[in-house]
């Protein structure tokens, strides 16, 4: 039971630099901030023993630091959804709900690496990849994480309605 908390508690802090990551406005700042949380969750999930999302966090946080470098290669962008996909199956100890980690990384991942991607297109990948991950964590118990994900899925609306209304000015 102690693991279940010391993950929530990584899973706070986590939420922390995610939190500031999707109030930002430039995608240079939302993805080294958002890869920094993804680095906490990662250690939150191997310590709650959700690997399939360890294995997410880790290509998340790998992923984000090569956009934030601006390091684009292709080959790149398909090692890592064959590490998301592959990596995720092989570690995946929660069934059919250990699907779901995989599936919201893969998106975000084709979506964030995609050359020209607007700030409205990632803040909606954000919502999608957050909804499936609130299924996921409260399978496993991160019951911070269920609540951080409520929260994203709410300040990207948000974000998302600031951006349309900066758009028409």
């Amino acid at each position: 039971m102690n693991y279940i908390l010391i993950g929530n508690g990584l899973s706070l802090i986590a939420t922390i630099f995610l939190f500031m990551a999707i109030s930002r406005q430039k995608n240079k700042e939302l993805i080294k901030l958002q890869g920094q949380s993804h680095l906490l969750f990662a250690l939150a999930g191997i310590i709650i023993k959700g690997y399939s999302g360890a294995v997410q966090d880790s290509v998340g946080c790998l992923r984000n630091l090569l956009i934030y470098y601006d390091i684009d290669y292709p080959c790149i962008k398909i090692l890592f959804l064959v590490i998301s996909l592959f990596g995720g199956l092989l570690l995946n100890n929660s069934g059919i709900v250990g699907f779901l980690p995989i599936i919201g990384t893969m998106q975000y991942t084709f979506i964030s690496t995609t050359p020209g991607v607007t700030n409205n297109q990632l803040q909606s990948s954000i919502i999608l990849n957050s909804l499936l991950m609130i299924i996921y964590s409260f399978a496993i118990c991160n019951f911070v994480n269920v609540c951080t994900n409520l929260i994203v899925i709410l300040l990207s609306i948000q974000m998302l309605q600031k951006n349309k209304k900066f758009s028409k000015e």
